[in-house]
């Protein structure tokens, strides 16, 4: 038995990601009550990827992320890639696994937004994505 599988969580921790991280697109940001306080999450269209975990974002991953498309809107985020790393990082004096951004170097356009959201989420439903005509 994986000692972890006692210990579930509703989140993406360092532990759930490959070392070369996930790439990821953006689905929907929330808000959820963890312990006292109110956190923002992120959830992405690849759910099977992430086991329908979301990310619980620090203050250093929504700088990041706020940085890296430009807005602090989270609605501006949707269809939008990022890639997570884990990591290590100094917490009340002990290195411990965590969780970053990786920057990009570039921000995609808009129709490239559109387009890989597209394939994210045909490719996350088995199958080509249909839109309903008007």
């Amino acid at each position: 038995m994986n000692i972890k599988e006692a210990f579930p969580s509703n989140y993406l921790s360092a532990s759930d990601l490959p070392d070369e991280g996930l790439t990821l697109t953006i689905h929907s940001v929330g808000m959820e009550v963890v312990g006292d306080d109110n956190k923002a999450i992120v959830f992405f269209v690849e759910d099977k990827l992430t086991k329908k975990k979301g990310l619980l974002l620090n203050r250093t991953n929504a700088k990041t992320i706020t940085a890296q498309m430009g807005s602090a809107e989270t609605d501006d985020w949707f269809g939008q890639k990022i890639t997570i790393i884990p990591t290590q990082t100094e917490f009340k004096g002990e290195t411990v696994p965590c969780i970053r951004i990786k920057l990009r170097t570039s921000a995609p356009s808009r129709a490239k937004i559109a387009e890989s959201l597209k394939k994210s989420i045909a490719k996350s439903r088995g199958g080509e994505l249909r839109v309903p005509r008007a």
